[in-house]
């Protein structure tokens, strides 16, 4: 976890109660950098194409290394439903994966879940940040919904338990 101070306007991982509305790709980098550096456990990314605005921003790669380096039972997932962009112009998340493989794993989804357009990040099993279409930016975001965060953390691992490592962003060396 990254500590800073926090202001009295930033939400706080397990404290905060409102619902945020996120309308735009700022909103949702803002917010899934200030979800992820208070992460202590666990981060879990369903999305589409690992989107660049939110996820290959140096504020958010510089919290999930801290998390993925604070403690062996750190655990970060990624689903990832479409690997097209990732592979032409690459991700730095890709390769913070690629540097730690032991504790930040890329899967690809299982064909059966293809329909499903939402996307989300989920936080310690206590926070969510939702996206209502991958292609939108309209979605909500709370810092402290136990039950919808499990919700979705099992939806998660229900399609995590029948994905495969996606081996064609692996690096193999020869």
């Amino acid at each position: 976890m990254i500590e800073k101070d926090r202001s009295a306007t930033e939400p706080v991982l397990g404290k905060s109660t409102e619902i945020i509305p996120l309308r735009d790709a700022e909103g949702f980098r803002r917010i899934s950098r200030l979800m992820a550096e208070q992460a202590t456990r666990q981060l879990d990314i369903f999305t589409y194409d690992l989107d660049t605005r939110i996820y290959d921003k140096k504020p958010f790669l510089k919290a999930v290394k801290a998390l993925a380096l604070s403690t062996g039972n750190a655990r970060i997932r990624i689903l990832l439903q479409n690997n097209e962009r990732v592979q032409k112009e690459g991700h730095r998340l890709v390769d913070l994966a690629r540097k730690l493989p032991s504790r930040i794993e890329i899967r690809r989804h299982n064909p059966e879940y293809i329909d499903h357009g939402e996307n989300f990040m989920v936080v310690d099993t206590t926070g969510y940040v939702r996206r209502r279409q991958h292609n939108q930016y309209e979605g909500e975001a709370d810092f402290n919904d136990r039950r919808k965060a499990e919700s979705y953390r099992n939806l998660f691992s229900a399609i995590w338990d029948c994905s495969e490592p996606d081996s064609e962003l692996r690096i193999i060396g020869i």
